[in-house]
């Protein structure tokens, strides 16, 4: 009975330390910005990360990178209205960002005027120097500009 606890004991915590360590190679690949291995090892690892802000920041860059814009905008959206309180007003306007442009490359260029003005009016309520705010401001302007224009077959 002894031999079967211990054994039980042994394999939850390599499953947990299993679990910890997909979280944490998925972020430090993030990190580095090496997304050509992240795509090539997030498929086998996205099942065993454990948070979700990770998984989809993951799905959301991996997207983008490699030209899949609807799997980003899903993810940086839900990582904007499940999570606003986990990140800082910098990454906030960097996930703004990248959401904004996927949304341009999907042809939702009214989404991404809407998404991305209405951060920056946030911004300039709290009259806050977003360091992207020029980054931003073209999105927008360009979300304008084609909006009323139907998106590329």
């Amino acid at each position: 009975m002894k031999r079967l606890f211990l054994t039980l004991c042994f394999f939850l915590s390599t499953t947990l330390s299993i679990a910890q360590s997909a979280d944490d190679e998925v972020d430090r690949l993030l990190n580095e910005g090496a997304y050509f291995e992240l795509e090539r090892v997030y498929p086998s690892m996205k099942p065993r990360v454990k948070d979700e802000r990770i998984r989809l920041l993951a799905d959301g860059l991996l997207g983008t990178y490699f030209n899949r814009p609807e799997e980003a905008i899903v993810a940086f959206d839900k990582l904007l209205k499940q999570y606003p309180d986990s990140f800082n007003n910098s990454y906030r306007g960097t996930i703004t960002l990248f959401r904004g442009i996927n949304q341009l490359v999907a042809g939702l260029y009214a989404d991404a005027a809407d998404d991305v003005a209405g951060y920056l009016a946030e911004l300039r309520e709290r009259d806050d120097n977003e360091p992207l705010m020029y980054s931003l401001e073209f999105i927008s302007n360009c979300g304008d500009a084609l909006r009323d224009n139907p998106a590329p077959q």
